[in-house]
């Protein structure tokens, strides 16, 4: 499994990221699927410091059908989990990151 990360760690900006996660196929729940820890993003951290934490009271793993996107804050502490099936998992993350206020863009 990967360890428990929060991407915003090295980002010193004050602003709202989001990133997105897209699952190409299917996620079963013996694929292990990302793992994630609701409200974990109002607590920011050293990556360093949360890497040695594996499971944490409360967190969640993604388990959908193919094609489904996940939305997340940026600073969400997200790991891979535990794949104990016999099929690779695929999943792709964007991170969108404005660089302009995000009002009156019309």
């Amino acid at each position: 499994a990967q360890h428990y990360h929060q991407d915003s760690t090295i980002d010193p900006r004050k602003a709202f990221d989001v990133q997105i996660m897209y699952y190409p196929h299917e996620v079963t729940a013996d694929m292990g699927g990302t793992r994630f820890l609701p409200g974990s993003h109002l607590r920011v951290v050293s990556e360093a410091a949360i890497a040695r934490y594996q499971n944490v009271r409360g967190q969640q793993h993604v388990v959908c059908p193919a094609g489904t996107l996940l939305v997340l804050h940026h600073g969400i502490w997200h790991g891979g989990g535990i794949n104990r099936s016999d099929r690779l998992r695929y999943m792709f993350k964007i991170r969108i990151c404005p660089t302009a206020p995000q009002h009156r863009l019309w």
